[in-house]
């Protein structure tokens, strides 16, 4: 009769600790990477470097920089969140990030600072010292795809990212 009372007291702390650790290990482990993601990063010699990430469901945005990179940056994606970061020799950094549930809508930081993007959704980051400025411009990116040669092109040719960039009288 003990060994009945004792099982009927140990089942329900071990129905307790299974649904805890059903929880625990549930709320942990990764999404699913839905589809209608992508995301690319490269350089164009003598004008910038880009990190570009477009979801089909709509959010395109486009990073650039003139910074001088010192190896510390970093860069990571997945459908829910993309982040960076990029930093200078002369002292001059900035981390960014990009979270979305759906691919529609999403918040976007540089800096700890909250973008609203649809202000503007290509953005580049000059540096000046030890300081990294941010410009926000107002750019349809929806039609470029996430390809390196295509974004590279279109930086290259829109005027305003030159003169930013300091590259305005580089042959186009």
């Amino acid at each position: 009769m003990r060994a009945l009372e004792v099982t009927s007291r140990f089942h329900p702390v071990m129905l307790a600790g299974f649904g805890l650790v059903i929880i625990v290990f549930g709320c942990w482990m990764p999404r699913p990477m839905p589809t209608g993601h992508s995301s690319s990063s490269g350089g164009i010699p003598g004008l910038c470097t880009y990190e570009f990430a477009c979801w089909q469901q709509g959010i395109h945005v486009a990073i650039i920089d003139n910074l001088v990179p010192d190896g510390k940056g970093g860069y990571r994606a997945d459908f829910y969140c993309n982040e960076g970061s990029h930093a200078d020799p002369h002292g001059a950094r900035y981390k960014w990030r990009l979270d979305t549930a759906d691919g529609k809508t999403a918040t976007f930081r540089i800096n700890d600072k909250e973008y609203d993007l649809t202000e503007g959704s290509l953005f580049i980051i000059t540096a000046e010292n030890d300081k990294a400025n941010v410009h926000q411009l107002r750019r349809d990116l929806s039609a470029i795809s996430c390809h390196g040669a295509v974004i590279a092109e279109y930086l290259w040719n829109d005027a305003e990212v030159r003169k930013i960039l300091g590259a305005s009288g580089l042959p186009k």
